[in-house]
């Protein structure tokens, strides 16, 4: 919210010094590519760690902050081993969603210690493709 305002801030006082809106779009424009292309090396930072993962079953344990996080995340029982999920919980229907009555299948990661559940495959997956496609679309428009 507060990167939200400081851009507003900005936007007008290049109105005000009478800065073309040419330039002020082409600033938002990289300003946006460039976030794009953080978030499609995050996600593909992630999606190798996928690729790298071995299936195994696992049981969910509990919702809590991970060792040195600051988010809520899922952990499973793997092999014996609590593992936190490497995305942050889901904070829809988690009553639902996370269930300790049955086994479910995960992605695991040995070297960090880490799981992928479906929804964090779900998000990994799609959030590589929307910021990869974002960050071409950013792309196309400053060329273009």
């Amino acid at each position: 919210m507060e990167l939200l305002m400081v851009l507003i801030i900005v936007i007008v006082l290049c109105l005000v010094l009478n800065i073309s809106l040419n330039y002020i779009v082409t600033g938002i424009l990289i300003l946006a590519g460039v976030g794009a292309v953080f978030f499609a090396v995050s996600f593909l930072y992630c999606f190798v760690m996928l690729l790298c993962s071995k299936k195994k079953v696992a049981r969910f344990v509990r919702i809590g902050p991970a060792k040195g996080e600051r988010f809520q995340v899922a952990f499973y029982l793997v092999e014996g081993v609590e593992c936190p999920c490497m995305f942050p919980r889901e904070a829809v229907l988690t009553d639902k969603l996370y269930r300790t009555d049955r086994s479910c299948r995960v992605m695991w990661h040995p070297g960090k210690g880490k799981v992928f559940d479906r929804y964090a495959c779900v998000t990994c997956v799609l959030g590589l493709a929307v910021s990869v496609a974002l960050s071409v679309g950013t792309m196309i428009a400053l060329i273009g």
